[in-house]
């Protein structure tokens, strides 16, 4: 009897041990393949590398530190468990011009230039410098497309919804359509908000404030109507867009909303009274004056493009010049970046670089929040 006893005691024991190896096991496995941000630094022959990962931007952000001078990249992609995804950096030199040919079996990165005091997109740098590059955007182009006055260069797979006072030019490469909203002209559409599958419209048959509103599947150009909860305003303000949810704040009625597009769920997040919501690098709870004095999220992309002495990307506080001439911003994605130059509509990435895609003479005049690219 006793030696039975001891048996199960230590089939227990054994039972118990593989349940806490078990558990242990999985314990370290899930810290170690979930996704987190970090920061690695590593040395490639003279090359310090900064690697960092945030998981909020689903982002990877690379520093490179050659010769006390920065070199900066930004994508986002999907999390990787591995690190020091850098496996080797070539230098270039010619003149005032340095380029980092940056090898990884996880990133595709392009090279990163600097051209005497600022690092500058690699498009721009010297024929002499561009023959040591083993690679080179080619953007076909066919036919030109006239649709109406619009001319269409390039649809470079994107959907296009053109602002043409009742509704919307609706451009793919299926077919040229027309969309139609309104009985009459809208001159200052300044509320059509664009997620990242819909266009949100406000109902401007109505003056001063609106309580319907039209949404516009992005992908088939499908218009459907929501009656809201709640009267808003039509001096309210969009302070950001985080994938189908729209942040916006009625001034007038005082009300921080949260409006998901895609539920179709309208929900209050701020009042005089109770904090609104502000997204700069991380949510915070403000004042609804503080909010309006902020004016926009920051911080939503790992890049960021401005116009300021020319096309400029910022990564991590940095700058990288991409187009010398000013250019009127009308989008701007985590690798792209949408503009005008005079009536010309192009498209900018440091894969692909600038692509030519629509022009419409009435850009030169009128062009605020009247072109939409999905």
């Amino acid at each position: 009897m006793a030696i039975i006893d001891m048996k199960q005691i230590k089939l227990r024991r054994r039972f118990y041990l593989l349940c806490i190896v078990i558990v242990i096991g999985f314990i370290w496995g899930y810290n170690f393949f979930k996704i987190k941000s970090y920061i690695k630094e590593y040395k490639i022959n003279d090359v310090l590398v900064k690697e960092k990962y945030d998981k909020n931007l689903k982002s990877y952000v690379y520093q490179f530190i050659y010769n006390d001078e920065d070199y900066v990249f930004a994508l986002t992609k999907d999390y990787s468990w591995k690190r020091k995804l850098v496996k080797k950096i070539d230098v270039l030199a010619n003149d005032d011009e340095t380029c980092l040919l940056v090898k990884s079996n996880e990133i595709n990165f392009y090279p990163l230039c600097r051209d005497k005091n600022e690092q500058i997109a690699y498009l721009l740098v010297s024929d002499k410098m561009k023959e040591n590059f083993s690679f080179w955007p080619s953007i076909s182009y066919s036919d030109e497309v006239n649709y109406n006055d619009i001319t269409i260069y390039n649809y470079f797979y994107h959907n296009y919804y053109i602002w043409n006072y009742r509704g919307f030019d609706y451009l793919n490469t299926t077919s040229n359509t027309k969309i139609e909203l309104f009985d009459k002209d809208v001159y200052n559409p300044k509320l059509i908000v664009q997620t990242d599958d819909y266009l949100l419209v406000p109902d401007y048959n109505t003056n001063y404030y609106f309580n319907k509103v039209y949404i516009i599947n992005a992908l088939n150009g499908k218009v459907s109507s929501w009656d809201l909860s709640k009267d808003v305003y039509f001096d309210s303000m969009v302070l950001g867009i985080i994938g189908n949810e729209i942040y916006l704040l009625d001034k007038h009625e005082n009300v921080e909303w949260k409006i998901d597009v895609a539920k179709k769920k309208m929900t209050n997040v701020g009042t005089l009274s109770k904090k609104g919501l502000f997204y700069d690098n991380e949510w915070q709870k403000l004042s609804l004056n503080k909010i309006i004095e902020k004016k926009e999220f920051k911080g939503l992309k790992a890049m960021d493009f401005v116009n300021e002495n020319g096309l400029k990307a910022i990564i991590m506080d940095k700058t990288v010049k991409i187009k010398n001439a000013d250019v009127k911003i009308i989008r701007k994605t985590n690798e792209s970046v949408y503009y005008l130059v005079d009536d010309v509509l192009y498209e900018y990435s440091f894969g692909n670089g600038e692509i030519k895609l629509l022009s419409k003479f009435e850009w030169n005049f009128n062009n605020q929040n009247t072109i939409f690219i999905f």
